[in-house]
This record gives C-alpha cells, sequence and structure tokens, in this order.
C-alpha cells in the first residue's frame, strides 16, 4: 500500500492518494516507527511523522547506532535529546532544606549540652508532566524533527 501511495503522490492523484492515507490511517500505527517515518517524508503525510518520533522517544531501549544512522545526525540527536529530559523528569530527586539545629542536654547548654544538625526532607514539587502532549511539544519545539516544507 505504501507504494500505491508513493505513485499518487508522485503523478499528483490527489483523491487516490486521500483514499490510500485513509485505508493506510488504520493500519500505520501497527508498523515500525521508522517505515512511519520513511514513508511519511517521502510521500509528504505530516499527520504520521509526530506519533512516530514519539514511539522513538518513548520506547524502553535506546536508538542503535543503525537506526541512529538511518534517521542522520540531527534527527537522532533531537531524540536524545527528547528522551534525556524524559529520563531526568521521571527520575526521583531528594531536596533537602536548610539545617535545623537542635540543643539537647542541660537548658544553659553548658559543657555537656550536645548539638545535633539534621535536615528536613523536602520532596520535589509534583511534576507538570501531561504524558504524551508534553512529549509531542518537546517534538514540536525541536526544529530538525519538524515537516519539511
Amino acid at each position: 500500500m505504501g507504494g500505491s501511495l508513493h505513485l499518487a503522490t508522485m503523478w499528483n492523484f490527489d483523491q487516490i492518494r486521500e483514499g490510500v492515507i485513509t485505508q493506510m490511517d488504520k493500519m500505520i500505527s501497527n508498523t515500525d516507527a521508522f517505515e512511519r517515518i520513511d514513508t511519511s517524508l517521502k510521500c509528504r503525510v505530516e499527520k504520521w511523522l509526530h506519533p512516530a518520533y514519539e514511539a522513538l522517544c518513548t520506547r524502553s531501549e535506546t536508538l542503535s547506532d543503525s537506526e541512529a544512522e538511518r534517521l542522520g545526525l540531527r534527527r537522532a540527536a533531537a531524540i536524545w535529546r527528547i528522551r534525556e529530559r524524559l529520563l531526568s523528569d521521571r527520575a526521583p530527586s531528594v531536596s533537602y532544606g536548610s539545617p535545623a539545629v537542635v540543643r539537647t542536654g542541660p537548658p544553659s547548654g553548658g559543657l555537656f549540652g550536645h548539638v545535633t544538625t539534621h535536615y528536613e526532607r523536602r520532596d520535589p514539587p509534583p511534576s507538570n508532566n501531561n504524558g504524551r502532549k508534553n512529549v509531542l511539544a518537546m517534538i514540536e519545539n525541536e526544529e530538525s524533527l519538524k515537516f519539511p516544507s
């Protein structure tokens, strides 16, 4: 079906092209992200591009060398930047407040008084992670991942 879309695009058969895109819409999400990227760029179907990049940004494994070569340096670097931001957003972080000095012992704090310093644990503020919208926004902000005009 990708071949018919390519030919319809190449020969400017707009009605046939739209029909093929409608049929492919039902199946495209089940195909490999790299095939979706290639088909999207080759056949100028913008709506398939960012979801394919999203799949690469959110999958558990990083890009292999051959996948990075297939994407090209700029697009692979953009994918890595987004993945790094996503991972850093998910990493647990603990911040600590100012030290609190606690004095124990005689009220005067004389020679036998004991001073203890402890830090109050503060959890990070809740993440403003809107999931998919956040990833797609990062993709849209990467110049090298924009649909070529």
